[in-house]
């Protein structure tokens, strides 16, 4: 996908202990860019690709729709507007609870931030989660948005070690039903920490 990334890439999987190596080797040919592209182009979800800045390197038609603003796009050496992906959706998040770190059956959201979904990448790890757009006339709408980060693995004073080179991420709309249960339960989790605050506050006065 003219990444430029050469040498091994870790494919993060619920962190580097569960990694897996993928050769993946810039200069691949322009066919293969071609086919990757027109793969992309044909999802029914959104794909973008983004940099370890938060940067958008490259995107589908989908997401481009969802978003509602150009965006770079996966064809070869494509050439499009600088966007950063914390622009697109609110800052406020409700991260998606993995199964296994579920304490009950009810605690399969949390309140989170687009901040700590990108400490999330950085260390290497997947995230999922649903954001509100802020552009388009999609604005105000939720998506879910599932992020894997590649990173780039290199020895560092005799260890290896892996940085963040990029994240793929799938962009999706979400259903109805499940968007009014996120508005109440964003609503809900606005009102606990304003509360929280507020005793905090008065316990200091």
């Amino acid at each position: 996908m003219g990444t430029g990334v050469s040498g091994s890439v870790l494919v993060a999987d619920r962190g580097l202990r569960r990694g897996r190596l993928l050769g993946l080797e810039s200069g691949a040919g322009d066919k293969r860019s071609e086919e990757q592209a027109g793969d992309a182009s044909n999802l029914k979800v959104g794909i973008v690709q983004v940099d370890a800045a938060e940067r958008v390197l490259a995107s589908n038609d989908r997401a481009e729709e969802l978003f509602g603003c150009e965006l770079p796009k996966f064809e070869f050496e494509s050439i499009g507007p600088q966007v950063s992906f914390k622009t697109l959706i609110d800052p406020e998040v409700v991260r998606i609870v993995p199964e296994h770190e579920r304490v009950s059956p009810d605690n399969k959201w949390e309140f989170s931030t687009l901040k700590d979904a990108g400490d999330m990448r950085r260390r290497g790890e997947e995230s999922s989660y649903y954001a509100r757009l802020r552009s388009g006339r999609h604005s105000g709408a939720w998506i879910r948005v599932s992020a894997t980060p590649m990173m780039l693995a290199h020895a560092e004073r005799g260890r290896d070690v892996a940085r963040l080179a990029h994240v793929f991420a799938s962009v999706e709309e979400v259903d109805p039903v499940i968007a009014r249960e996120l508005d109440a339960y964003v609503a809900i989790e606005k009102e606990r920490k304003m509360s929280t605050e507020k005793g905090i506050a008065e316990g200091v006065g």
